[in-house]
């Protein structure tokens, strides 16, 4: 059976260092970067890929025959 005085004693060996406490207050703050970087990558990327067809449509170099301008296939959808 252990003593009250060995108990405390690895009570305190648990408690983190402020060393400890900084990498983990970094390693949140990197998770909660990439979530964020993620979150915005998939709202953008559709966006700018949109964006890209429509001058490409407009300026000539896709054929509107295969590849219809957004608004068109916008109000095609709708129909």
């Amino acid at each position: 059976m252990s003593t009250p005085t060995t108990q405390a004693t690895r009570a305190d060996a648990f408690q983190p260092s402020a060393e400890l406490e900084g990498a983990i207050a970094r390693e949140y703050r990197r998770e909660r970067r990439l979530r964020t970087r993620d979150l915005l990558l998939s709202i953008l990327t559709p966006i700018v890929l949109m964006a890209c067809w429509e001058a490409a449509a407009r300026g000539g170099l896709l054929d509107a025959r295969l590849f219809t301008p957004r608004p068109r296939s916008w109000s095609a959808g709708r129909r």
